[in-house]
């Protein structure tokens, strides 16, 4: 239920709070996303955004890989896994990937989630 309510944040977020980057059904960009995501404090639309597409990246990945430990049709590459031992907040999702794009401005080609997903396996990598 969770992960249904964040994608409605998402789809519901993404014209107000980026407006002219991609339209209903268009991809966004890693651009467009770090651009929401290092927006200033007052731009709660576009931090909104950020945190909710983060987010929603992470709980899907989160999805998937429970789908996979239930079926055998479902497998996720490993490389593609997150991992926590515990709760993440969303601060430190949106921290994690301003942080990967620092350290890797050529990733800001790809597609926001490949982008994220890139970030969030590096910061939380399965080791088993």
């Amino acid at each position: 239920m969770q992960f249904i309510s964040l994608i409605m944040i998402v789809l519901l977020a993404t014209p107000a709070s980026v407006s002219g980057s991609a339209h209903l059904g268009e991809t966004h960009s890693a651009l467009d996303l770090m651009t929401a995501c290092q927006a200033p404090a007052e731009d709660l639309s576009s931090r909104a955004f950020c945190r909710g597409f983060v987010t929603a990246a992470y709980d899907g990945i989160q999805f998937y890989m429970r789908a996979q430990s239930q079926s055998e049709g479902i497998q996720l590459d490993r490389g593609f896994q997150v991992c926590s031992d515990e709760a993440v907040r969303s601060e430190a999702l949106m921290s994690t990937v301003v942080a990967f794009a620092e350290r890797n401005p050529d990733a800001l080609r790809l597609s926001a989630f490949s982008f994220a997903q890139m970030a969030l396996v590096g910061a939380y990598p399965c080791r088993t």
